[in-house]
């Protein structure tokens, strides 16, 4: 069954959905582009290794985007004059998911 990314595109709800799929849309043209051009043959990839990468992709984005929002609401905080320890510790915590991601890289399919 043939898909049609501007579909997808349109009809998600979700902006992260939306800029995802827009994203890989570009690396796809960007790849078909540079093989038009160079005449370079490539292999298509292995679906779960794909599969993995993307997801380990997406949880990357998640906790960037959780971060940046821990630190908004510090400064908030902060200005206030509250307590930001609490925020310092989930910025850390953050950090460290973060840090245990891209110590696993990419394409190593769950389980393998």
């Amino acid at each position: 069954e043939s898909i049609e990314p501007a579909a997808m595109i349109d009809d998600a709800p979700d902006p992260a959905f939306r800029e995802f799929i827009s994203e890989i849309m570009m690396t796809k043209y960007q790849l078909s582009r540079e093989t038009r051009e160079g005449g370079t043959r490539w292999e298509p990839g292995e679906p779960r290794r794909i599969a993995a990468d993307s997801l380990l992709a997406i949880r990357k984005k998640s906790l960037r985007a959780r971060k940046l929002d821990n630190q908004e609401e510090m400064k908030k905080v902060s200005a206030r004059g509250e307590d930001v320890l609490p925020y310092m510790k989930r910025n850390t915590v953050l950090d460290e998911e973060l840090a245990k991601l891209e110590k696993e890289g990419l394409g190593t399919p769950p389980g393998h």
